[in-house]
């Protein structure tokens, strides 16, 4: 019995790794793209909304679950298998995510405990850390851009082949 629980833990931890190896179609990442980012926009929103109440009433535990849910939105994006033909702008894209977006909500995260702590001069110092982090990230700010570009494309070009 334990050998054969193995060999099923086996097959299925396979199966899974193959799965990961093969690139969707342009339009398949696509719409896995688009699910993740909107996972994303989702957790960022229902944070915004946690920090408009008062101090007193954010559950730092609520707040490291939203954040959280944002920072597993990107990493899904990070682990999806881009076509080959985008694969460049794709990795430039991670390598953004890796270099702002996760940053940029660890920086949060860190703001709303002082904001809920109501200190005032960690939440200017982060205030900085992040206007400094935001301007760095607007002069990089292609890489998306780019990403979306060479995916549309792709998609159209798959199409007339069909």
């Amino acid at each position: 019995m334990k050998k054969r629980i193995t060999m099923i833990i086996a097959t299925l931890m396979a199966a899974s790794m193959l799965a990961g190896c093969s690139a969707l179609s342009a339009e398949d990442f696509k719409d896995a793209l688009e699910d993740a980012t909107s996972d994303y926009t989702d957790a960022v929103k229902d944070l915004g909304e946690i920090m408009g109440d008062d101090p007193e009433d954010i559950d730092k535990g609520e707040v490291k679950e939203v954040l959280d849910e944002a920072k597993s939105a990107l990493n899904t994006i990070k682990k999806l298998s881009a076509p080959k033909e985008i694969k460049d702008e794709f990795d430039a894209y991670c390598d953004y995510i890796d270099e702002y977006m996760l940053k940029e909500l660890d920086l949060t995260y860190d703001y709303a405990l002082a904001y809920i702590d109501e200190d005032d001069d960690k939440m200017e110092e982060l205030q900085d850390e992040m206007k400094e982090l935001l301007d760095d990230a607007a002069k990089d700010s292609d890489a998306l851009t780019d990403l979306e570009s060479e995916l549309l494309e792709l998609i159209e070009e798959e199409e007339e082949d069909d």
